[in-house]
């Protein structure tokens, strides 16, 4: 695509990124080479969407690196360092990178840490009371942010927390903000959004630098410590501004994604009574026969089926963009080295072939649907899967245990629900919810906006 059609596409990836992938799909195909508009010979963005493509891309990681997350800026700055996360990182870096954080995140880690997530559920959750409304997107983080830092950080100071999260969230908002991607050519100018967001960085770094050197002093057994303690032994590799952009990603990374799919799964579940009733019952019976320990928790089928489900209509990334290192083919497409190759989870999570009624809440079809990881990936594809997948899934299936046993969840009818994607798929505005006894007695509403488009009832 060139000229006028190029431009179309960027406007809209801009603007709607969710249906600028449906479209180009349905104008141009799964596989779609976009110029840069009126400047053919720049690097150009290519449409790899669906399984196949999903196959040929996310899986080879040495033709198709992986890129930071926020906006970035000039080399050594901080608009650059704190994005430079485990994202970022390749090649040996990247495994033992990993390698260093997986014994805090593996499977019996996070058995061993559900008692104290449960605790702090069971905190955040105490005040919600029948008949209060409640603002389930703050709450949600609010609460996520908590398992995060506390659990896998070890920060026992709740508002040092808060600052770093809002620092972040923050930073992630104005990373996609039209003013800051209009003047980052003019970025040192003071006073532009670009420069207010080079500023942000470095207050942000600032905060982080804090959270490390206060580690340094107190080391325990949390990903954080694993990280500060390499790199207090000098380990060559791991530089001071990899531990930086390490530590930060992974403290956003650990709380957003889970907030978000939280919010989405509550909210899907707001529109299906029947599916709360079948739900619950399944928890009343684990809970009167044994409890609901994590481990408990893993075998309920009708629980696993609406995290999957929920996952599957809202990623939480919903799209990821590689960049090409080298000139290469996609399914008999040639690609340029520098070219941005984009692989949507949301798209590819719809594809009737895969999913059939994809627009349709249907937890129960995970008791025969069976797709491979590049047709299901909310935490990506193995070797980039989501290091924390397993711990996220985990604290989704607890937390959204005990809000089901607790109340049932009301929208206001009418309510205006639009999914915006920054980096993490959320929504515009914060979705408020009016708690009410956990009796099932409550009703689908009307939804207007972008949710209406994406959650058919049939």
């Amino acid at each position: 695509m060139r000229g006028l059609a190029s431009l179309w596409i960027y406007q809209r990836l801009l603007r709607s990124p969710l249906r600028c992938f449906e479209e180009v799909a349905q104008r141009y195909g799964e596989l779609c080479v976009v110029a840069t508009p009126f400047r053919p010979g720049r690097r150009r963005a290519v449409f790899a969407l669906g399984a196949a493509a999903n196959r040929a891309v996310l899986t080879d990681t040495e033709t198709f690196r992986t890129t930071g997350q926020g906006l970035s800026g000039p080399r050594g700055s901080a608009l650059r360092r704190v994005r430079n996360g485990l994202t970022r990182t390749r090649g040996e870096k990247h495994r033992r990178i990993r390698a260093l954080m997986l014994p805090s995140l593996q499977r019996r880690a996070w058995i061993a840490a559900g008692p104290r997530v449960s605790q702090i559920v069971e905190d955040e959750l105490a005040p919600w009371q029948p008949g209060a409304t409640v603002d389930l997107t703050e709450r949600m983080r609010a609460l996520s942010l908590r398992v995060a830092s506390e659990v896998l950080f070890g920060i026992d100071d709740r508002r040092q927390a808060q600052v770093i999260g809002e620092f972040l969230g923050d930073f992630m908002r104005r990373s996609f903000a039209p003013d800051v991607l209009f003047t980052r050519p003019y970025g040192w100018v003071p006073g532009t959004p670009y420069w207010s967001l080079h500023r942000h960085a470095e207050r942000m770094e600032a905060a982080v630098l804090s959270l490390i050197e206060q580690r340094k002093a107190a080391l325990g057994d949390d990903v954080l410590s694993a990280l500060v303690r390499a790199r207090s032994e000098d380990v060559s590799w791991l530089t001071a501004e990899d531990l930086v952009g390490q530590v930060t990603l992974l403290f956003g990374a650990s709380y957003e994604t889970t907030a978000q799919a939280l919010v989405w799964t509550v909210t899907l579940l707001a529109q299906h009574p029947e599916v709360v009733k079948e739900l619950r019952d399944e928890l009343a019976a684990a809970r009167s026969t044994g409890g609901l320990g994590v481990e408990d928790l893993e075998g309920l089928s009708r629980l696993d089926g609406v995290v999957r489900e929920a996952l599957r209509l809202f990623p939480p990334v919903p799209y990821t963009i590689r960049i090409a290192t080298k000139e290469a083919d996609v399914l008999g497409v040639p690609v340029r080295r520098g070219d941005r190759v984009l692989c949507s989870h949301f798209y590819t999570h719809r594809v009737a072939s895969s999913f059939p009624e994809p627009d349709r809440f249907v937890p129960q079809r995970w008791e025969q649907a069976s797709p491979d990881a590049a047709e299901y990936l909310p935490f990506s594809v193995a070797p980039r899967m989501c290091i924390g997948a397993g711990f996220s899934t985990s604290v989704l299936k607890r937390t959204l245990a005990e809000m089901v046993l607790r109340a049932d969840f009301q929208l206001p009818d009418g309510v205006r629900i639009d999914p915006v994607v920054r980096v993490t798929l959320g929504p515009r505005a914060p979705i408020c919810m009016q708690l009410g006894p956990p009796t099932g007695n409550f009703r689908r509403v009307r939804v207007e906006g972008e949710f209406a488009r994406w959650v058919s009832h049939g």
